[in-house]
């Protein structure tokens, strides 16, 4: 937040064009509001790979494992989320030939799209693929849980760090694009941060449902071969 501010004050000084008495920016319009979508699409379920391809994705859970025991990945669980962000303008007279520009609102969309992957040695209807299945759909559950739980807080904290976007100028109409992009890389900057303390929050629930006891009692719902 203090380093978005720094940026715009920063531009806001580059581009500031002084002495002309009668260039003035107008008040600053108010925030008109932060808008926060979540799309939420239905998971793609995936059987096309095998047990040993599934093994070469990096997992980003991890458990202790005994000497004894071998693992084999049966399924995995796939997500990306794909933020989008559009920043209005307000631009305004500020005498003497020159515009002002504020930032009036913000609209937010997240997409998640998730995808499991169950090993194709699981043929679709078999005891294996529907445990690992209801596992991996745990892990889809868990996400949207905490996407629903975590986007009021994105929404604050990016309605709070906008309202501290000053409105820029007067400037020359020409340095409008130049004032837009800095202004959206300030937005940006705060969008990418309170996300990756959401990767934070989700990476502690998801490795609540990855441990060697959960897979263990897993493994023994079904018999060899089912």
């Amino acid at each position: 937040m203090m380093r978005a501010a720094l940026i715009t004050a920063a531009i806001a000084a580059s581009i500031f064009i002084s002495g002309a008495a009668s260039a003035a920016c107008p008040p600053q319009p108010p925030l008109q509001g932060v808008e926060m979508v979540f799309v939420n699409k239905p998971p793609v379920i995936i059987n096309d790979q095998s047990s040993a391809a599934l093994g070469g994705y990096q997992i980003s859970t991890t458990f202790a494992r005994s000497q004894n025991e071998i693992f084999t990945v049966g399924g995995l669980h796939l997500s990306e989320l794909a933020p989008q962000y559009v920043v209005s303008f307000e631009i305004s007279d500020g005498g003497g030939g020159l515009v002002c520009i504020a930032p009036v609102a913000l609209r937010v969309s997240i997409e998640y799209a998730p995808r499991v992957m169950i090993a194709s040695e699981h043929a679709p209807g078999s005891c294996r693929y529907r445990t690992i299945l209801d596992h991996e759909m745990r892990h889809v559950n868990t996400d949207i849980i905490a996407f629903n739980e975590f986007l009021p807080q994105v929404r604050r904290a990016l309605e709070e760090s906008a309202r501290k976007l000053a409105q820029m100028g007067p400037m020359q109409a020409s340095s409008i694009e130049k004032a837009k992009g800095m202004l959206v890389d300030a937005v940006r900057e705060k969008l990418v941060h309170e996300i990756e303390e959401f990767h934070k929050i989700r990476f502690v629930r998801q490795q609540i449902i990855d441990t060697r006891q959960q897979y263990l009692l897993e493994n023994k719902l079904c018999k060899q071969g089912e």
